[in-house]
């Protein structure tokens, strides 16, 4: 039987996680317009004056935003192929109650509601996960490369 304090616990805790990764998408957004604008200002020079352009500083552009959006969408995939297992197991224990060729009994309708309502929670949790995780990379890439370009100015 589920610990109705225990799930409801989990589920907020879920929605707490759900709120921090907006948090850190709003930092990243921040971030990020200070690094296009001063970004913005190095190629302009660099156009300007091609021989003391900021190389180093333009040649980190790509490769940062490779390796920052290659983790992000790493751990998208790794949640999405969690979230779809358990889509999965969902599915196979639904088909196994329609395969018996009866009506379930009150017994095994009430296991299959508690298995539904842990696999619906298991889902939440997944996903906050991987909100937190796929916008991990991006946000200290941006948040770090506005720190440096600060000092830098």
């Amino acid at each position: 039987m589920i610990d109705p304090f225990a799930y409801w616990t989990r589920v907020m805790s879920a929605w707490g996680s759900v709120g921090a990764t907006g948090e850190r998408l709003s930092e990243t957004a921040t971030a990020s317009h200070a690094v296009i604008a001063s970004r913005t200002n190095t190629i302009g020079e660099a156009m300007r004056a091609p021989l003391s352009g900021d190389y180093a500083e333009l040649g980190r552009m790509v490769p940062e935003k490779l390796a920052a959006f290659s983790a992000s969408g790493t751990a998208g995939m790794q949640a999405l192929m969690a979230l779809q297992a358990g889509y999965v197991a969902q599915a196979q224990e639904l088909g196994a109650m329609w395969l018996r060729g009866r009506p379930p009994t009150l017994f095994e309708l009430a296991a299959l509601s508690e298995r539904s309502s842990m696999h619906a929670l298991t889902a939440l949790e997944t996903s906050a996960k991987m909100g937190r995780d796929v916008v991990a990379p991006v946000h200290k890439a941006a948040t770090g490369n506005a720190k440096r370009l600060r000092k830098a100015r």
